[in-house]
């Protein structure tokens, strides 16, 4: 394995007087049971939906079944920057409903609050996902439930802004508003309730299998059609959380076929915990198939924990070499990192007591030296 060292610069052009301003967002949508995350600000790595061609504004949902909740509004997501003197509070996403084609004069919005997410540390939010720098911060929600189809049969306007609060100049107040609506239009997405619900379009794919096994920290993602028709391309999507999604790889599908064919994918990521599948007819129609998932650990054979009581410590093998480069740390299953420490820090036999710093609940703790080119990884349970 070879270890390479990347530096990320992040530059970022911030208006003159400003102390605080947001440079992501995204709505957040549940469609037959599946969230998706559409982009209204942000571009590149930044992106919300790290495809940034997956946007709220002008989309078309669907049509769907009256009081059958396949679509609702989750929630959404910000991301914010602050210079040293500014300061963010938080944020709402506002939305309104109304028939599309007859806007009232005057809509009445409804609030969803974005709590905060995460804050940056060392270049990537602690939520484990997404770049990041200086004082950027996340906050948003998917765990709202508003149900867009208690509506009688017809189309639909869904409209929504983003208010979100902080100063430019008190790092202790919270008096300034500032807005992302598109420049006062608002960003607004369409949907119909009636008849034929895209939830329930069977699309000409039989799908036998959809598995996913783990080797020396490698998912192998595979699936297994036994007919296709009309069927264009797959794309794998992979996440930390079962939440957020990104793309893997797309691949061709075989668009007409009577018989059985086999798709294999290579994963090599620590943070592939989650496995949505795709898969897109020529006409541009779509299914989802999972999430799957498999805990793929890497060889601990440099790791032990130990039960001492009601304490918990790690202990990392005295014999092992390592350099001064080496770290040891503690992430949650979302990818979160709870805990780091320095190899050299800690005695030899190193045992590190970190009891105090963990919730009960399922962690792992990652052994990371460049140098030596050693990786191993444990799964724990307090």
């Amino acid at each position: 394995m070879k270890w390479i060292r990347f530096c990320l610069i992040m530059l970022s052009f911030k208006s003159f007087g400003q102390g605080f301003g947001e440079f992501a967002s995204a709505v957040a949508i549940s469609k037959c049971g599946t969230v998706t995350q559409y982009n209204l600000t942000g571009s590149g790595s930044n992106c919300i939906n790290s495809n940034c061609s997956v946007v709220f504004n002008g989309v078309q949902l669907g049509t769907f079944t009256a009081g059958s909740n396949e679509l609702s509004l989750v929630g959404g997501e910000l991301k914010s920057w602050k210079s040293n003197s500014g300061n963010v509070c938080g944020g709402q996403l506002f939305y309104t409903i109304y028939p599309t084609g007859f806007r009232p004069s005057s809509p009445v919005f409804s609030a969803i609050n974005f709590p905060f997410k995460a804050n940056c540390s060392n270049g990537v939010f602690t939520d484990g996902l997404g770049p990041c720098g200086g004082n950027d911060q996340k906050w948003g929600t998917l765990t709202n439930s508003v149900n867009l189809t208690n509506l009688a049969n017809g189309n639909y306007a869904l409209e929504v802004y983003i208010a979100y609060y902080g100063h430019d100049f008190i790092n202790s107040s919270c008096s300034t508003t500032k807005y992302i609506s598109n420049s006062g239009l608002n960003y607004v997405a369409n949907f119909s309730i009636g008849s034929n619900s895209v939830c329930n379009v069977t699309l000409p794919v039989e799908l036998t299998s959809f598995d996913v096994t783990c080797s020396k920290g490698t998912a192998h993602v595979t699936w297994q059609t036994s007919s296709e028709y009309n069927s264009d391309y797959f794309v794998l999507y992979s996440s930390a959380d079962a939440i957020n999604f990104d793309s893997v790889i797309t691949l061709k599908a075989a668009g007409f076929s009577n018989h059985t064919i086999n798709y294999d994918v290579e994963v090599k990521s620590n943070r592939a915990k989650y496995f949505l599948l795709e898969e897109v007819d020529f006409d541009g129609a779509n299914v989802f198939f999972g999430p799957i998932s498999n805990w793929c650990e890497e060889d601990s054979d440099c790791l032990q924990f130990v039960l001492k009581g009601t304490e918990l410590l790690l202990l990392i093998h005295s014999n092992e070499n390592y350099s001064d480069d080496c770290t040891i740390k503690v992430v949650a299953m979302n990818g979160r990192e709870i805990a780091k420490v320095k190899r050299q820090s800690l005695s030899n036999p190193a045992l590190w007591e970190i009891n105090n710093q963990l919730e009960p609940g399922i962690y792992f703790v990652e052994y990371i030296d460049p140098v030596f080119e050693k990786y191993c990884r444990l799964k724990i349970q307090k």
